[in-house]
């Protein structure tokens, strides 16, 4: 689990051998796969023509997508592992 230091993450929260790798707050270069995750969705939500108003309704769409897009390594999708 990766989280910043403002997080309300804690060592009491943590069970079953989960590791936490806290990282800076605000410094992009610390968080390469979170800013590559946003990359994603604007990308995705630039090619289904949303526009600054109405992002809000597009973004399910555009969650839904990567949240069922299959991992290339582990061969399962974020939905498969939690709901599955």
């Amino acid at each position: 689990v990766e989280a910043d230091t403002t997080s309300s993450v804690t060592a009491k929260d943590v069970t079953y051998d989960v590791y936490i790798r806290f990282i800076t707050t605000y410094h992009p270069e610390s968080n390469g796969l979170i800013e590559n995750r946003n990359r994603e969705i604007r990308k995705l939500l630039r090619l289904l023509g949303s526009k600054k108003d109405d992002w809000d309704l597009v973004l399910p769409l555009v969650l839904w997508a990567l949240r069922t897009s299959k991992n290339s390594v582990t061969k399962y999708s974020s939905f498969e592992i939690v709901y599955v």
